[in-house]
């Protein structure tokens, strides 16, 4: 694994949704995100990103589909295979859009189970606890 996927700056909550991105200069790829928070994300992918490589990410928003500026921070080489993603330059308005997605279960539909109350209720408390931190 390259770098600490331990080592962020925000929590980051389950979810399960396919995606498209697309690195700098290449085509569009698609691909699993598993994780994502206001600041990141882990995307389970076969595609072979390089650390630090600049890309975008195609998320669905209430509002519709909005591409994301991202980086390659670390890359997990053990299952799942996959990459986690530092969002660039988001607004706060994009962050609480990725906040609201992900509270309101958007990024669920792929999911194997669906989440239960009890999964939700934990995501708003950590949520909460995380905008009072700031």
């Amino acid at each position: 694994m390259s770098a600490d996927p331990n080592n962020r700056q925000s929590a980051r909550y389950p979810v399960n949704i396919r995606i498209r991105l697309r690195p700098a200069g290449a085509d569009w790829i698609e691909g699993s995100l598993l994780s994502a928070g206001p600041r990141g994300a882990f995307i389970k992918t076969t595609a072979a990103l390089r650390l630090e490589q600049t890309l975008e990410l195609e998320l669905p928003l209430r509002h519709g589909k909005e591409l994301l500026p991202g980086r390659v921070r670390w890359i997990a080489e053990e299952e799942p295979r996959g990459y986690g993603i530092q969002f660039l330059d988001l607004s706060p308005v994009l962050e609480d859009q990725l906040i609201d997605a992900i509270t309101a279960g958007l990024w669920l539909s792929d999911a194997p189970t669906p989440a239960t109350n009890a999964d939700t209720r934990l995501i708003v408390v950590d949520l909460k606890k995380y905008l009072d931190e700031l």
